[in-house]
């Protein structure tokens, strides 16, 4: 017989270990960037305010669709040696305030 305790516990611990692993991975920064998406290429000046092992959060004052494919240009004054430093995915858009987005991204690929 199952007590729910026990479920409780399951949880209790999942879920802290989810947000603890979460917000641990983020790393905050404050670093020039820009998105290459389309074709016609388009191109989308922006500013990458967190990263992480697996994403990035990006503040931007352009809406570039859900699921469309980027490639990033890290502007973070080293001389990088690629073209693009890494592929994402456009996988949230939140309106923060008229003409201000933020985008969640999934790195798909790094360079």
């Amino acid at each position: 017989m199952i007590k729910m305790r026990d479920l409780l516990r399951g949880t209790y611990h999942t879920m802290s270990r989810f947000h603890d692993e979460r917000e641990f991975e983020r790393a905050k920064v404050n670093t020039a960037i820009t998105l290459y998406y389309g074709h016609p290429q388009k191109v989308c000046e922006a500013l990458c305010v967190n990263i992480s092992k697996n994403g990035m959060g990006i503040m931007t004052d352009k809406v570039i669709p859900m699921r469309t494919e980027c490639k990033v240009k890290i502007h973070d004054g080293q001389t990088n040696k690629n073209e693009y430093q890494a592929m994402v995915e456009i996988a949230r858009i939140f309106d923060l305030e008229e003409g201000q987005f933020f985008l969640g991204v999934k790195i798909l690929i790094k360079y």
